[in-house]
């Protein structure tokens, strides 16, 4: 079942933008959840799980888990999918992969240093920078 977020169209004439009257969310309610925590839910949910191919991903949402090429450790050198100023939050898919997002490609990290995720609550955020074709590092928590 499919839950339609209702809301007043909310429009700016000097810029000619507009949001939408309704925003499909595709999630059903469970038992016992309300209206808005299944929307909560809706959005805070990983997109598919993207298994790095010779240290590439595509992204598709702003949430994904990553798995390593043939279940093994891997890097994440290219994230592919960028659009301005969408920002996005990795996390490994298991604790026995260990994927490390490198600071090469379009990915510019902290401090240039490498980010090791061995745990499958460690995460990474990052912002995409469209002028610049890179993707900025907002945060990382080595939770594990």
């Amino acid at each position: 079942m499919s839950t339609t977020l209702a809301a007043k169209l909310i429009s700016d004439p000097k810029t000619s933008l507009a949001l939408s009257d309704s925003v499909p969310i595709l999630a059903s309610a469970s038992p016992g959840m309300s209206t808005l925590d299944t929307i909560k839910t809706a959005l805070v949910a990983p997109g598919a799980t993207l298994t790095l191919a010779t240290d590439i991903i595509t992204v598709t949402t702003d949430f994904h888990l990553v798995a390593g090429q043939s279940g093994s450790a891997d890097d994440i050198a290219t994230i592919n999918g960028g659009v301005a100023g969408r920002r996005l939050v990795l996390r490994p898919s298991s604790d026995s992969v260990t994927i490390t997002v490198v600071d090469t490609g379009n990915i510019v990290l902290a401090g240039a240093a490498d980010f090791v995720m061995d745990s499958q609550d460690d995460t990474i955020g990052l912002i995409y920078d469209a002028a610049r074709s890179k993707w900025l590092e907002l945060s990382r928590s080595n939770n594990g």
